[in-house]
């Protein structure tokens, strides 16, 4: 953590912090204040702490529309931030350019969305399991209580299968077809087994002998 030089301010009731350096995007930074009294020297707050996230970038997806997927669960904020950035990262990989945030595709924000709530919700899943001590296995991870949590579980594996369906759909698959190509190339039929002269086209594996005629009796 780098600690940030910065000035401060207080006007009436209000408690105004101004860093030294202007906030840098994809960062959390971090108020502390150890004590702060009121101007009548009878309340005393103590051992403050507010985080403040600066836009992370590229972010194809707003809070909100994943918070909305599982606001069921207590999920930090920064936490689903994070997640949303890896998973527009994901798609600039997919799709080899990088998406103008005002011209986002319909599929690619739908899969930051779906995405970001699964990996946001599965993280979730192993913090609370791992408090209970017993241990188990999600898919390719290992975490503690398998067994607890079922409709923290359902809402998994519907996730996952939204996640699954967006992720072929930015890659050019699914029921809307295939990307369009960057570049091709014209097909050209061609059968090296046509003669000349004769309008035939004989088998790959065909013998032609010259010469030779069946033995008819024409009389």
């Amino acid at each position: 953590m780098e600690r940030v030089e910065h000035t401060f301010t207080v006007l009436g009731n209000i408690l105004e912090i101004t860093p030294d350096t202007p906030p840098q995007d994809n960062s959390i930074y971090e108020i502390r204040i150890k004590s702060v009294k009121s101007a009548s020297g009878k309340k005393t707050l103590n051992n403050i702490r507010v985080k403040v996230c600066t836009q992370l970038r590229p972010s194809y997806c707003s809070l909100e529309a994943v918070k909305s997927l599982v606001e069921s669960y207590s999920i930090s904020d920064e936490r689903v931030l994070y997640y949303i950035r890896e998973a527009s990262r994901f798609a600039d990989y997919v799709r080899e350019e990088e998406i103008k945030e005002t011209d986002v595709p319909y599929e690619v924000t739908q899969y930051v969305r779906y995405k970001a709530a699964y990996d946001s919700l599965l993280r979730s899943y192993i913090d609370m399991a791992s408090e209970s001590g017993q241990k188990g296995t999600l898919g390719e991870i290992s975490f503690e209580n398998v067994t607890s949590y079922p409709a923290m579980k359902d809402l998994l594996k519907a996730l996952k299968e939204e996640v699954d369906k967006w992720e072929l759909l930015i890659r050019g698959y699914g029921i809307e077809g295939r990307a369009k190509p960057k570049s091709a190339v014209k097909g050209i039929k061609h059968n090296p087994y046509r003669t000349r002269n004769m309008n035939l086209i004989y088998p790959p594996y065909g013998t032609i002998l010259e010469g030779y005629e069946r033995d008819v009796d024409r009389s």
